[in-house]
């Protein structure tokens, strides 16, 4: 069996988002930083969640960002209503999805207590 060895930089942001996830919140980071490892940290954040209990879905800035391989049960699209009656043992994972297109799916996580957390374009 492979296992994932997280730098210590990556294991602190893995545990904020652990965290955020326990308390139902939103926690969002700027993508910016580039080549810190954002993807293997939300990768397996998800496989975590996953082996918790959560449904994991991503949301993406594109289609084409899906065929990168994400733990998922599924994905959101920032432009229609994907999002609406996923279960609520859910949580939103963001890589680089623009913040200003997904207002709607913020708000809609606040009001199900769906937490979302990741890496946005802010």
């Amino acid at each position: 069996m492979t296992e994932m060895i997280l730098t210590d930089a990556q294991q602190v942001v893995l545990d904020e988002f652990l965290e955020a996830v326990e308390q139902k919140n939103i926690l969002c980071k700027d993508s910016s930083p580039r080549r810190i490892g954002k993807t293997r940290i939300l990768n397996e954040l998800a496989f975590i969640l996953q082996s918790l209990g959560y449904f994991v879905y991503f949301i993406v800035p594109d289609e084409m960002c899906r065929y990168r391989e994400y733990f998922a049960c599924g994905f959101i699209s920032v432009n229609s209503n994907s999002y609406r009656g996923i279960p609520s043992n859910s949580v939103i994972i963001g890589d680089e999805a623009q913040i200003s297109k997904i207002e709607d799916i913020i708000n809609y996580c606040k009001s199900h207590n769906i937490p979302m957390i990741g890496y946005f374009n802010l």
